[in-house]
């Protein structure tokens, strides 16, 4: 078993790869796996990566599959190919595993149907070499360490930057534009509207009434959530997200806020529930969210018998329900999440 590890120049990411031998993994059973050495990069030495490969499928649902997951040993963003190369080091087959937290206790990171084992071991499919090896390439991109970014954000300047601008939200002081929301107002400024979202710059660079009245009314959002929706474009951050964030949502996508937006679907993401998944589905397919979609789905599907008693399941529309059942293939060819 050999292991090689290429940093690139960048620094941010790196590429493995691992030759294992291959007759050995041929007399292993379902649940048994092959464990490659761990691994790390200078930049982030303190944390070790590690291959797991389940050679006849990491369960029964995945019998006499190869089955490939990645692991690590500390919270840390990042996005995967994993890849399995023929022996002349061409792809055969690969998995991209998109940006994820790696490290969580429980969770697996990969996918349980590689390929099939008997393609493996079949000479004319070239995958293992003279010496009955097989070759496992992974390349991982990554993110600085969450633990790394927590520290950045709570040392030094920035907190004092984020607790200035939060104060400049709302307050009349230089303030150059008047937002009107259910008799409501904020006072607020041009530049930094215009600067987070390109819908305020280009309605003040416009001949608009609102430019030259130096007021804005906005009718169909709620007045507590454009609160939290300014908050975000001053300060980066938002109270109450949990309540808000369908609203929020809605509100980030009119106002080209795609981080808001981000922010608020991944709220949506963790709070899924029976009660708020159809609304959670509606939501995401009007307004582009895909993880939160593809997350809706996922649940409606494995709580099939309690979503489609509740009233407003009657409230999807033809084309969604069709496209949830649409997805039953594929869930159920891979259960596995990642």
């Amino acid at each position: 078993m050999s292991l090689t590890v290429v940093e690139k120049a960048d620094a941010t990411s790196f590429t493995v790869k691992w030759e294992l031998e291959y007759p050995v993994c041929s007399r292993t059973k379902v649940g048994n796996f092959i464990e490659s050495p761990k691994f790390a990069v200078y930049r982030n030495s303190d944390i070790e990566w590690y291959l797991r490969l389940y050679p006849r499928g990491e369960r029964e649902e995945y019998q006499d599959q190869l089955s490939l997951y990645l692991y690590a040993s500390a919270e840390i963003r990042a996005t995967a190919d994993l890849r399995i190369l023929n022996i002349d080091g061409v792809k055969v087959k690969n998995y991209i595993i998109a940006e994820k937290v790696f490290g969580k206790a429980n969770k697996t990171r990969g996918t349980g149907k590689m390929m099939p084992f008997d393609y493996t071991r079949d000479p004319a499919n070239r995958v293992l070499n003279a010496e009955n090896k097989l070759t496992v390439e992974c390349e991982i991109t990554y993110k600085r360490k969450i633990r790394e970014v927590e520290d950045l954000e709570n040392h030094g300047h920035l907190p004092q930057l984020q607790s200035d601008l939060e104060a400049l939200f709302n307050d009349p002081k230089f303030s150059d534009v008047t937002v009107i929301s259910e008799g409501a107002s904020l006072k607020l400024h041009k530049s930094i509207l215009a600067k987070r979202s390109s819908v305020f710059a280009g309605m003040f660079d416009a001949e608009m009434r609102e430019t030259l009245e130096n007021a804005v009314e906005i009718t169909d959002i709620k007045y507590d959530v454009l609160v939290e929706m300014f908050r975000f474009i001053y300060a980066g951050k938002v109270n109450n997200i949990d309540a808000l964030a369908g609203e929020l949502a809605v509100a980030a996508d009119k106002y080209a806020l795609d981080a808001l937006k981000k922010k608020c679907e991944m709220t949506m993401v963790k709070n899924i529930s029976v009660a708020n998944v159809v609304y959670a589905l509606q939501l995401a397919d009007k307004h582009c969210l895909d993880e939160l979609k593809m997350t809706a789905i996922e649940f409606m599907i494995a709580n099939a018998a309690d979503v489609s008693t509740r009233k407003e399941f009657n409230s999807l529309s033809r084309e969604i329900v069709r496209e949830v059942f649409s997805y039953l293939p594929k869930i159920n060819s891979n259960n596995v999440r990642v």
